[in-house]
């Protein structure tokens, strides 16, 4: 799995690619850590574009990342998911409690929007 985090529109972009299970979900949450550690108050966005597989293990990594981004009024957004990752969100219940969008410029722009809200 690689991770790369961008500034883009306002918003930290974090590109995933590879697989995220029980074996590399330990590197995404340090990344995402590191993400909510510092000051920057700028909205979240998890590229999943090029994300091939999602265990449980993953998934419990983007609920602790949902969880954090609460208790520190962050915006999170999701993007990207190809169709079995995005079958893994509709069956585990994800869609209803994640803010998942088709492409990252999407999420993007659903983010910038409810920044000036």
């Amino acid at each position: 799995m690689d991770i790369s985090i961008n500034e883009e529109s306002g918003a930290r972009v974090v590109h995933i690619s590879g697989r995220v299970d029980s074996s590399t979900s330990p590197q995404l949450d340090q990344a995402l850590k590191e993400c909510f550690a510092g000051d920057s108050q700028s909205p979240l966005v998890l590229d999943f574009a090029e994300v091939s597989f999602l265990s449980s293990a993953g998934l419990r990594i983007l609920l602790l990342a949902a969880k954090a981004a609460r208790q520190q009024h962050l915006n999170l957004a999701i993007c990207s998911l190809i169709p079995p990752i995005q079958e893994i969100f509709e069956m585990s219940g994800f869609m209803g409690i994640m803010d998942v969008h088709a492409d990252r410029q999407q999420a993007l722009t659903a983010l910038a929007g409810s920044k000036s809200s």
